[in-house]
Parts: structure tokens; C-alpha cells; sequence
């Protein structure tokens, strides 16, 4: 179906955009939200308004690569695989961000001349590549590329770390490469993440997080454009007349808010319609989709994570912690 620009996605592509669109060399942005609810397509929104065609470029140039924090399996994050994802990505970059633009075949001609590329070169074992090396190669190719944005898919992967490593150590190490290339680093993840940036002054000085919010049903405004959605998902899919409308509570319980949960539930229920021969979604086909208990659980606790951490302090909450940590000469003072 088409892409849904609901009243949440259009704030958050705005913050984004205002962001990315004046840049500062060695700034961290963090891409935050519960999984489904629409965070790469956000992302990838932006990054196609800013690139322009890749026939603008110039020769061997690319303004932006992507990459994934992947963790091997059963093991922690590490700088020096992540070094060698980077360079790898910067050697044969991809255009998958780009799917959906109007350039679609100036994309193709790219991405036909990195494979020709990856045939005459592919090959370096760059796990036997010594990590400081690594990142000498990486730094030396952004400049040829003159890339300007790096963005990190799942990027709670790097809060994965050993017991004598911290989080923010990786964004730290992250920000002198940013702050070297004149650069951004924009890093996209679940609320896990928040430790990247929360327990270091200076991360957080140069941070800006951008928050990709779920529908909440303690919000009236939210409950009217979940309705909303409901309505695009009715046009989009055949489903029998007046079950969505009767089911408006059920389905914000089940989805938590989550437009990637409403598209998800649709698409299983039309399976299902599909597979007893009957061409509309019927209420059954609905419930019969729903999550178990324990899943549904899952989903609203991380909301409700996710809820905390975007909520503005309390400054009254505050003051009573500072002044009931003060010695009591200088609580009277």
C-alpha cells in the first residue's frame, strides 16, 4: 500500500529534515522509536528529499551510505567489525534507501557501476585488516566520496557491549570520526538505545534525537487520527462494512498505536480471507490475527518505555532530588 503520511510521521520527517538540512560537522542524531512504527521509512523519506539524483553527484561520489549495527551471533558489538562494515559499504555502496525516488534509473546506472566495480575488486579480507587501519581506509574513502550523512540501522546493537566497554564509548569514538569527515551520523533504533546518548554530557550536548511516536489511546487528538488510519487501511483492503468501526478499541489495544502493527494485522487477516475463499476481511480474520498475551504485552511495555523517555522533566521533580541531596547548611541557604 501506499506510504501513510499520518500527523506523527509528518512531525517527526520535519524534525529530520530541519536537522539533516543545516548540518553540523560531528553531530549525532538518534532516530527513536517502538519497532513497526515507521522509523525507516521516515528516514528513508528524508534522505531521498535531500540527495537529489545520483547523476548530480559526481563521478564516484555518493552523498550518503547506509549501513546495519549487526551483531555476530551470540556475541557483542564491536568497533572494529562495525570499521569493517563501514568500509565495505563506502567501497560498494547501495542504494536500497533510494527505492521509491523519481530517479529510479539513474539509481540503476549507480548501483550497475558498483557491481562492475565489486567484480574488478571484490575479494579484500578485511577481517584480517588490523581495526586502526580500518578506520584509516574509511576515513580516507568518505573524503573521496564525500559523503556527509552515515546512517546506522539498528543502532541499539552498540548498547551490546562487554563488561569493561560502555555504550556512549562507541557514539564517543563515532563523533571524532564525525567531527574528522565533517560529517553526520544518524542512528536508528528502539529505545535501548537511549543509552548511547543519556550517560555522557558531552554526547548529549551534541545530540539531537528525533522521536517517531505511536498513537496513543490517552491522547483524544491520537484516538482521531488512529480513525484515520483505519480509514486508509479500509480503502487500501477489502474488509466486510462496519467491522473496523466496531472494533476501534480492540485495535488500538492490539496494535498499540503502531501503524507497522496495523498494516501487519491487515496483511495477515486478508491471508486469511484469502485462504477460506472469501475476498473481504471478516471480524474473525481479525481476531484470529491478534498477538497472544504475552506478545501483546511485550509491545505496550515497550511503549510505555519509549513514552517515558520522550516526555519532558519535571523541573519540581528535580528540585526536590537536588535540594534533598544538599548538605542541610546549604539546603537553608
Amino acid at each position: 500500500m501506499d506510504l501513510l503520511e499520518h500527523p506523527h510521521f509528518l512531525e517527526a520527517r520535519g524534525r529530520l529534515r530541519a536537522v539533516l538540512g543545516n548540518p553540523t560537522a560531528g553531530r549525532m542524531v538518534f532516530v527513536v522509536g517502538p519497532t513497526g512504527v515507521g522509523k525507516t521509512t521516515l528516514r528513508h523519506a528524508v534522505f531521498r528529499d535531500l540527495v537529489g539524483s545520483p547523476r548530480q553527484w559526481g563521478q564516484g561520489r555518493i552523498p550518503l551510505i547506509e549501513v546495519y549495527a549487526e551483531l555476530p551471533a551470540n556475541a557483542y558489538f564491536t568497533s572494529k567489525g562495525f570499521a569493517q562494515t563501514l568500509v565495505e559499504r563506502v567501497t560498494f555502496p547501495r542504494l536500497g534507501w533510494m527505492k521509491g525516488c523519481a530517479y529510479r534509473e539513474a539509481c540503476e546506472a549507480f548501483e550497475r557501476e558498483v557491481d562492475q566495480a565489486r567484480a574488478q575488486l571484490d575479494g579484500v579480507d578485511y577481517s584480517r585488516v588490523p581495526e586502526t587501519r580500518l578506520w584509516s581506509i574509511f576515513t580516507q574513502l568518505a573524503r573521496t566520496r564525500a559523503v556527509k550523512t552515515v546512517s546506522v540501522e539498528q543502532a541499539a546493537s552498540l548498547c551490546v557491549v562487554r563488561r569493561n566497554k560502555q555504550p556512549a564509548d562507541h557514539i564517543l569514538h563515532l563523533m571524532g570520526i564525525a567531527e574528522q569527515l565533517e560529517l553526520n551520523f544518524v542512528l536508528t533504533g528502539v529505545t535501548a538505545m537511549s543509552k548511547l546518548w543519556m550517560t555522557r554530557p558531552e554526547i548529549r550536548r551534541r545530540a539531537h534525537v528525533v522521536f517517531m511516536r505511536p498513537y496513543s489511546p490517552h491522547r483524544e487528538d491520537d484516538r482521531k487520527h488512529f480513525v484515520g488510519l483505519m480509514r486508509a487501511i479500509e480503502n487500501a483492503y477489502a474488509v466486510e462494512q462496519g467491522v473496523l468501526r466496531g472494533m476501534i478499541e480492540d485495535l488500538f489495544l492490539e496494535t498499540a498505536g503502531i501503524v507497522g502493527e496495523l498494516i501487519r494485522l491487515a496483511d495477515d487477516s486478508m491471508m486469511r480471507a484469502r485462504q477460506a475463499g472469501r475476498e473481504a476481511i471478516s471480524e474473525a480474520d481479525l481476531r484470529a490475527s491478534f498477538h497472544n498475551d504475552a506478545a501483546a504485552q511485550q509491545m505496550w511495555e515497550d511503549v510505555r518505555l519509549f513514552e517515558e523517555l520522550c516526555a519532558p522533566g519535571e523541573p519540581g521533580v528535580l528540585k526536590k532530588q537536588v535540594l534533598h541531596d544538599l548538605p542541610p547548611k546549604k539546603r537553608r541557604a
